[in-house]
């Protein structure tokens, strides 16, 4: 649950980080802003928690697991939005993110073949 969350996180981090400094907000403003994305990042693993108690499955790798977190982040934070859903001020995408990492909870150890394993 962390490595998804880590991977999540990157994402929003990334985003947040790229906005450029101005003198509007001050640097506790912006930490708060950081500590405050972390928190919302982390509300979606709650999905995959849920999902790995209904699984059956054996538990992936943290590399898949940290992967496929940075996906799900991308596709939440960056692609969606990009295509117009979520624009409302209201709309929040978390219930998606959620979504897909309830989704990920069931993905078979056999997803991770193209991962080089170290002897």
């Amino acid at each position: 649950m962390l490595y998804l969350f880590l991977g999540n996180a990157v994402v929003g981090l990334f985003i947040l980080l790229s906005i450029p400094m101005q003198d509007k907000l001050s640097n506790g403003q912006y930490i708060f802003l950081i500590a405050f994305s972390l928190l919302l990042d982390f509300l979606p693993t709650l999905g995959y928690f849920l999902g790995r108690r209904l699984s059956n499955n054996a538990k992936i790798h943290w590399e898949t697991l940290l992967f496929l977190g940075a996906v799900v982040g991308l596709i939440s934070q960056v692609i969606l939005p990009e295509l117009g859903f979520g624009i409302s001020e209201e709309s929040s995408l978390w219930y998606v993110s959620a979504i897909l990492f309830f989704a990920v909870a069931f993905v078979s150890p056999n997803f991770e073949k193209w991962r080089v394993k170290s002897a």
